[in-house]
């Protein structure tokens, strides 16, 4: 069980933002399991390392592994990358909800004992 689920205002919360910053952006939907696993694996290398399915995925993991290991080592060459697949706006909205899975992420961690 996602120990957020024991939060149902927080659990609502993060729902909504997501659902928010997918629709507002217009970020493909089909990225949001791919980050959220590349950001829960990043955190807890627990599991099988997630693999990009294409070249799009390819840019945005690199860009999600720069983002959750250190945000000022985000490069330019990894946002030219992203702007090959999605607006600058996308970008923005991206960065949003990298910053909203590592920090739910985070948060899972913590209460579920280290499984993200």
């Amino acid at each position: 069980m996602d120990p957020l689920q024991a939060r149902p205002a927080l659990y609502r919360m993060r729902e909504q933002l997501r659902a928010t910053l997918l629709h507002e952006s217009g970020i493909d939907p089909a990225l949001l399991p791919a980050c959220e696993r590349r950001v829960a694996w990043l955190l807890s290398e627990a599991g099988d390392e997630p693999r990009p399915a294409d070249e799009r995925e390819r840019a945005v993991f690199a860009y999600a592994d720069a983002f959750v290991r250190d945000p000022h080592g985000v490069t330019d060459a990894q946002v030219a990358a992203l702007r090959g697949f999605l607006s600058v706006p996308q970008v923005v909205a991206l960065t949003e909800l990298l910053a909203l899975l590592d920090g739910f992420a985070r948060f899972r961690l913590i209460l579920s004992g280290g499984a993200a």
